[in-house]
């Protein structure tokens, strides 16, 4: 977990069976790419209070819940392959001005899931095989 922290680089890990995978609490300016994040009891990646941080090319799969972004902004989450998670790909709650673009959702229960949450920008998603695509509420 990484409390109050910028400029950090988390990449090239194999993240499994953790109750959290990656957590970036009240963070900024961080980097999190090409990880292997899997089996772990919630989420693979969460984001807590956190901005201008960069998920990218990872494969996060058979974890609760893919990607959360809760209370973050201008966050860019971007080609990661998100797979088989029993809750969303990747959940976006209370947040802002994210961006969610090339990323590959498939087998969870929802692809993305928006909650409110304003001006974010989502696409060039391959979105397939969820039981939801995308739900907003």
């Amino acid at each position: 977990m990484a409390n109050y922290a910028s400029n950090i680089n988390i990449f090239n890990n194999n993240i499994t069976k953790n109750d959290e995978g990656i957590m970036l609490y009240s963070s900024s300016d961080n980097n999190v790419s090409s990880n292997r994040i899997a089996e772990n009891n919630f989420y693979g990646i969460y984001l807590w209070n956190s901005s201008k941080d960069s998920i990218s090319t990872n494969s996060i799969a058979n974890n609760w819940g893919g990607i959360m972004l809760w209370y973050s902004v201008s966050v860019n989450v971007t080609g990661n392959r998100i797979a088989s998670n029993k809750e969303p790909g990747i959940s976006v709650s209370d947040s802002s001005l994210n961006i969610i673009k090339n990323n590959n959702l498939t087998n969870n229960e929802c692809g993305v899931t928006l909650y409110e949450s304003e001006n974010n920008t989502m696409f060039r998603d391959t979105i397939v095989e969820n039981k939801y695509g995308v739900s907003i509420f």
